[in-house]
This record gives structure tokens, sequence and C-alpha cells, in this order.
């Protein structure tokens, strides 16, 4: 339980930091302090989800679409968040289900190109 600045924050979690301070600034952190002129919080407090700030389960959707690379090609768009498991995909933000869908797209396309290489 430590105290971080929110630019560490964010870096720890793989989030932005306008989307840490926006949080903040709407007293999303129950551990966020001002000291010395600084805000900090808690290393170890979880970043709220996208779920509870009452997005249905298609704006979620469309706003991992929009964070995520692959999210131009709707099929394997599609295919690779169906991949993540409804459970994880409540538990992130949406960013870093981004970051899971891309990941498992890269998985496939490098795997396929190997493939097509043999």
């Amino acid at each position: 339980m430590a105290l971080v600045t929110l630019s560490e924050y964010a870096a720890a979690h793989g989030l932005r930091i306008n989307n840490v301070r926006t949080a903040r600034n709407r007293g999303k952190f129950a551990t966020a302090v001002k000291q010395h002129g600084v805000w900090l919080v808690d290393d170890a407090e979880p970043f709220y989800s996208d779920a509870a700030r009452g997005h249905g389960q298609g704006e979620r959707d469309d706003m991992i679409r929009r964070y995520a690379a692959c999210g131009d090609d709707p099929q394997a768009f599609g295919a690779c968040l169906d991949a993540v498991p409804a459970q994880v995909r409540d538990a992130l933000p949406a960013q870093d289900v981004a970051a899971i869908v891309d990941a498992l797209h890269h998985m496939y396309t490098s795997g396929y190109a190997d493939g097509q290489a043999a």
C-alpha cells in the first residue's frame, strides 16, 4: 500500500494519464489525497471499471473497438473479442481489453503467416 502520483498509477495500470485525472476529478479514487500540491493514490486501488459507469455491453464493445488497432476489421475484431472471457472483459477497463484483443489478433495473424510460409 504505497501512495503514487497519478502518472505513476497510470503507467502501472496501463492507462492514459488523462483517464486517471478524469477519474480523480470525478471522485472515483477512495484513496486520493493531495500532498504538497500533488495528487497521490494508493497503487493497489483498482481502477473503476467501465461497467460501473453504466455503459451497456454494446456501448462498451464500441469503446473497446475504438481502442483496438484491429477494430476497423469487424470480423477479426469480433472473433478476437469473443475469445476474451466475459468475466475478464467486465473486470478490466476498455483499454486493457483492447490490448488483449490486439494481442490475440497479432498472434493469429503471425501464426497464419508462419503457416503460409511453411
